[in-house]
């Protein structure tokens, strides 16, 4: 009786990625071609829809990078297994199938058994040394073992002395012996920094009992001598085989905390920094000693800052504000976020003459970002420290767009425990969220700062300065022809850049080049004009494409991306509350159960909100909704999660 047929390589990825397979390889041959993420997510044909937020496409990939790099360890384990295949037949489908790294590894245990220890001291008994060789080349014992620990682990965090009150405030993550299974994962960033502080102490286990009972499995040993292979047995796991566990679910844990950490991240740093630019007085406000307050005022483009100290204890206070405010109305009193500056700002708020302006807080994180990254200008020369600290902390909140592109470092500022992420992960998600913000709503290349210019990829914006200070840019294509982008870089900087009132009417919105002669061409063909289809998008309907398209694989994508780039600019904002696991824009409605009250393996009833190609959202009465993988949807393969749930 044959085998039966295993998936193919693509087939087995993009079940993993929750892909399609054709998507699959248009992205990965749209990468492997040297194509900017950002071209792929927001103009490629063959991708149109595919992708619509930025933060779950750069999870998407790195997720891919990670698939990738198991799939050449797979191969090189098969190379392994050529002309033995009859051999370890169990063991070669689990390499054939796992998406799971540690399987990998010890499946192959039975063609590169693990190394003794370094300090290992063999046995004198020659039976006991053929033992623990049989147990070093047992692929079946530690996939067994490796599953034991990961349902029956535990994890024991357990306090140090404190020598400071950094270290204190670390103590209430020592909650003792917990199973593996329940440790959140926003927390385990916690406690790795923690770790690292030498404030908690972690120890990871497997219950004895366990342990015993996959020994009594084993059969390669004389019954008269349990009690002495128990013990070499015992050993070989707490000392060969717990190691390797413990780092396997260390980066297992870890990848689920940078995921929890970025999405909290980015759900942060788009309600702070996805704002434009404010328009009335925005006044900034920090702490000084003895119960002082600076302050900074201005509009966000002011040469000078206008900045004054004051004391809240004065009788005067109230007049002083009003003298240093003028006849300006004050529409945005930003706060640094520290303790000293909020208790005092209560206090400041009531004093301000003109009625109560909206107030924000400005995360000390950013704040230091700031001053440690912000070149003063001639202007603020000679503030002192807490007034160019209190005008720094006015100019993010007058124009966080800008500030952000400015000290683009400010983004990670948001992310919690940056410090225990990898740093390409920081970079690419920093990347990634400034230059969707660009991709949003496009930038004019004629009057976009140098700083907006340097997040588009390939561009010289010093360059692209000096040139359009010559003449203006009369459209994208003027602009390759006087800049000279790579064809990469110039498909990446057409998701971002706009050339309003040129020569091409198509430049002012965010349709792609790549489809002006094919748009045009069908234009024609249904009679319809350039002014009124970019007066009224509405009538790219009434056009025929057939005849354009006729042949082109990829023709529902195009029709979608000229939709999309004819449209109206409008930016969804993630969240992820209440009604919209992955919801557009809107407002957090709160309420639900807290998600650090979940246990795992606790059995829910939920309601079916959404459905996507990679899973479903469902409601279970938590603060967020959750996100069942398609491959967690049934027992047997389906390509969308409708197959078997309905809204």
């Amino acid at each position: 009786m044959s085998s039966p047929r295993q998936p193919s390589a693509e087939v087995r990825l993009a079940r993993y990625l929750g892909l399609k397979v054709p998507v699959l390889n248009a992205l990965r041959e749209g990468l492997a071609a040297g194509e900017f993420p950002v071209f792929l997510r927001c103009a490629s044909p063959a991708l149109a829809g595919q992708f619509p937020h930025a933060f779950g496409f750069e999870l998407l990939l790195e997720r891919l990078r990670q698939a990738e790099s198991l799939e050449r360890r797979r191969g090189n384990l098969l190379r392994a297994f050529e002309g033995r295949e009859d051999e370890f037949p169990e063991a070669l489908e689990i390499i054939q199938n796992t998406m799971d790294e540690g399987e990998l590894e010890d499946a192959g245990l039975v063609i590169h058994p693990s190394p003794s220890p370094a300090d290992f001291e063999a046995p004198e008994k020659e039976e006991y040394a053929d033992f623990l060789n049989k147990l070093r080349g047992d692929a079946n014992l530690a996939l067994q073992l490796q599953r034991k620990f990961r349902l029956e682990g535990t994890m024991d965090v357990t306090a140090l002395e404190p020598e400071s009150e950094e270290k204190k405030r670390f103590h209430n993550l020592a909650q003792g012996l917990m199973p593996i299974a329940q440790c959140a994962p926003d927390r385990y960033l916690q406690l790795r920094r923690a770790e690292r502080a030498h404030a908690v102490k972690v120890e990871f286990g497997i219950p004895s009992a366990a342990v015993t009972a996959l020994f009594e499995s084993l059969e390669s040993y004389p019954k008269q001598e349990k009690e002495s292979y128990r013990g070499l047995f015992t050993d070989f796991v707490s000392r060969e085989r717990l190691p390797r566990l413990v780092q396997q679910v260390r980066g297992t844990l870890k990848r689920r905390a940078e995921e929890a950490s970025l999405q909290n991240g980015w759900e942060q740093v788009e309600r702070s920094l996805d704002r434009g630019q404010n328009e009335s007085l925005v006044v900034g406000v920090c702490a000084a000693k003895k119960g002082r307050m600076v302050l900074a005022a201005g509009h966000g483009t002011e040469e000078t800052p206008r900045t004054i100290e004051v004391d809240l204890k004065s009788e005067t206070l109230a007049e002083s504000l009003k003298k240093f405010i003028g006849e300006e109305q004050v529409g945005l009193v930003a706060v640094q976020a520290d303790t000293a500056t909020r208790s005092g700002a209560r206090t400041l708020m009531k004093a301000f003459p003109s009625g109560k302006p909206r107030m924000v807080m400005v995360p000390m994180a950013v704040v230091k970002t700031m001053l440690r990254e912000v070149a003063r200008r001639p202007a603020d020369a000679l503030l002192s420290h807490d007034e160019r600290q209190a005008f720094l902390v006015a100019t993010m909140a007058a124009d966080p767009r800008a500030a952000a592109f400015h000290t683009p470092h400010i983004v990670r500022a948001f992310i919690p425990f940056r410090g225990e992420i990898n740093h390409r992960i920081l970079d690419d998600f920093e990347t990634t969220f400034l230059r969707s913000l660009l991709a949003s709503k496009g930038v004019d290349v004629n009057t976009a700062s140098a700083d907006a210019l340097r997040l588009v990829p390939g561009l010289d914006a010093e360059g692209v300065v000096v040139e359009r200070s010559t003449a203006p840019f009369r459209s994208l294509r003027d602009l390759q022809d006087r800049i000279g982008l790579t064809p990469e870089a110039w498909r990446a900087a057409c998701c971002m850049l706009r050339v309003r009132g040129g020569d091409e009417p198509f430049d002012g919105r965010g349709l792609h080049p790549m489809y002006y002669a094919i748009l045009k061409q069908t234009m024609a063909q249904s009679e319809v004009r350039v002014q009124d289809l970019v007066k009224d998008p509405g009538k790219i309907k009434q056009m025929d494409w057939s005849a354009t398209l006729e042949g082109d694989r990829n023709s529902d994508g195009i029709v979608q991306r000229v939709k999309e780039g004819l449209a109206k600019s409008r930016r969804s904002r993630l969240r992820f509350q209440p009604g919209g696991g992955a919801q557009k824009g809107g407002s957090n409605r709160g309420g639900g159960r807290k998600l650090e009250t979940l246990v795992a393996g606790e059995m829910l009833k939920g309601k079916v909100k959404n459905l996507a190609e990679y899973g479903a959202f469902i409601e279970f009465g938590c603060e967020r909704e959750g996100l069942v993988h398609v491959s967690h949807c049934s027992d047997s393969f389906i390509k969308h999660p409708s197959e078997v749930l309905t809204e």
